[in-house]
C-alpha cells in the first residue's frame, strides 16, 4: 500500500468546539495506541480495573473474576475523557493527518505549580512530595506545561516516521513560546522514554535506561535515587528554557 501524504499539525482554534466527528478519530486512535505490547490497554476487568491486551476481547471471561471483560477505551468515554483535556488552562492539541483520516494525537496543557500536578497525578503523599522536590530541583517551583497524551495508529504507514519526535518538538516550542518549563512522565517500557532522552529532557525520577543499538537497557540506577513506590517502572521528565 501506498504511503499517504502526512501532516502534523497543530489545531488551531477553540479546542472546546472541536467537531464530534474528528474527537471520535482522536478517540479511536487512542484505544488502538495503547492496545499493543507496551501498554497492554486493550480491554479491562469490570471489578479490579485490569488491563488485558489484544490477544483478549470485550465479552470474554476476565482471568481476575471470570466476569465478562469491557474495553478499555470506550469511544464515547474517551471523547469525554479528551474533552476534559482539551478544556485545561493553555491547552494545545496537534494531530497527525492524511488525506482521509487522523491517524495520530498529541496534547498538552498547563498546571499552576509541581504541587498541583502531583496531588492529581500520584495517590501517596510520599510520592507527592518526591515529585515537588525532584522538580525543585531543577528549577521548577511554579506554572509548568504538562506533555500530557501522545498515541499514534499501530499501522506502518504512520509508525516509524519520527512523528513522535515531530510531536514533542511542536508540544516543546510550545512551552517556550508560553515561557513554561516542560514536564512529561511515561514508563521506562514506551517509546516515549528515548523520545524523551533525545528531545533533551532531564530525567529527575525513576529506572534509568541508556540505548543499546536498537533497543535499551536497564541500568538499575534511578534518577535523583528516586524510584516511583506507587509504579516502579513510572519516569518523570522535565526541562527548563533560558531566559
Amino acid at each position: 500500500m501506498k504511503n499517504p501524504e502526512l501532516r502534523v499539525e497543530r489545531v488551531e482554534g477553540d479546542l472546546q468546539a472541536i467537531d464530534l466527528s474528528s474527537l471520535l478519530q482522536i478517540a479511536a486512535v487512542y484505544a488502538d495506541a495503547f492496545k499493543w505490547d507496551e501498554w497492554n490497554e486493550w480491554t479491562k476487568c469490570p471489578v479490579d480495573g485490569k488491563f488485558f491486551g489484544a490477544t483478549t476481547s470485550p465479552g470474554e471471561p476476565s482471568a481476575c473474576c471470570n466476569e465478562p471483560l469491557q474495553l478499555a477505551y470506550p469511544a464515547a468515554e474517551t471523547v469525554e475523557y479528551i474533552q476534559c483535556e482539551l478544556t485545561r488552562p493553555g491547552a494545545s492539541l496537534f494531530v497527525l493527518k492524511d488525506d482521509v483520516q487522523i491517524a495520530g494525537f498529541s496534547w498538552a496543557f498547563k498546571y499552576a505549580s509541581p504541587g498541583v500536578l502531583a496531588r492529581e497525578k500520584y495517590r501517596t503523599d510520599q510520592m507527592r512530595e518526591r515529585v515537588v522536590g525532584a522538580l525543585a530541583g531543577v528549577g521548577i517551583t511554579g506554572s509548568l506545561y504538562y506533555l500530557s497524551e501522545t498515541g499514534i495508529q499501530k499501522d506502518a504507514r504512520y509508525r516509524g516516521r519520527g512523528v513522535s519526535n515531530d510531536f514533542y518538538r511542536l508540544r516543546l516550542e510550545r512551552a517556550q513560546a508560553l515561557g513554561l518549563p516542560a514536564v512529561q512522565r511515561t514508563t521506562i517500557n514506551s517509546p516515549m522514554y528515548m523520545t524523551a532522552r533525545s528531545a533533551g529532557m532531564t530525567q529527575v525520577i525513576g529506572p534509568i535506561a541508556e540505548r543499546r543499538g536498537s533497543g535499551c537497557t536497564v541500568t538499575g540506577k534511578f534518577a535523583g535515587g528516586i524510584e516511583d513506590s506507587e509504579l516502579s517502572p513510572r519516569v518523570l521528565f522535565a526541562t527548563t528554557f533560558g531566559d
